[in-house]
């Protein structure tokens, strides 16, 4: 998670995240604040995309899992009905 300190005006402002487990804190100059933000935002929109992604690979999985039960299952009556 990365988020922009606003200092008072006297002090620089400051860009703290943790990468790695371990947490940082850089120093940005005033007239980067505005593009560091919007790098912020974009960043947090693709984590939020991460994250919708993972719940839809998760949610395919299961039900490809089910769906393969299922039809062994429907196999394996098939087969004994035969013999």
């Amino acid at each position: 998670m990365c988020h922009v300190v606003l200092p008072d005006p006297h002090c620089p402002h400051q860009l703290s995240y943790t990468q790695k487990m371990k947490s940082r804190t850089v120093y940005v100059r005033r007239d980067l604040v505005g593009v560091i933000r919007q790098q912020i935002v974009v960043y947090k929109r693709f984590r939020k995309l991460v994250e919708k992604w993972l719940e839809l690979a998760i949610e395919h999985s299961r039900l490809k899992m089910s769906q393969t039960i299922k039809t062994k299952r429907k196999d394996d009556k098939t087969n004994r009905s035969k013999n």
